[in-house]
């Protein structure tokens, strides 16, 4: 079948790494520079994605064309923030 739908996706995948793993993905989401800080030992990062228009009253000038966003946690803090473009 060439349908582009996936009939069952993954509620939860996990990715396994180093501070050397860390770095670039924090890196290209423009949250670290080589001024900032090495990620400490056991350091975790997470971006979990959440459909954000399911009842259709979604804010459609902060979140233009799609259904869905993420929020990124690093070390157990919220950094969706520090991420250029992400809406406040």
């Amino acid at each position: 079948s060439s349908s582009s739908t996936i009939p069952n996706p993954a509620k939860f995948a996990l990715f396994s790494g180093h501070d050397t793993t860390l770095l670039p993905l924090l890196a290209s989401l423009g949250v670290w520079t080589r001024q900032d800080f090495w990620p400490p030992y056991a350091s975790s990062m997470l971006i979990e994605t959440h459909e954000i228009n399911f009842d259709g009253n979604t804010d459609t000038s902060v979140y233009p064309n799609t259904n869905f966003a993420f929020r990124l946690i690093y070390n157990g803090q919220v950094w969706t923030r520090r991420i250029p473009g992400c809406p406040d």
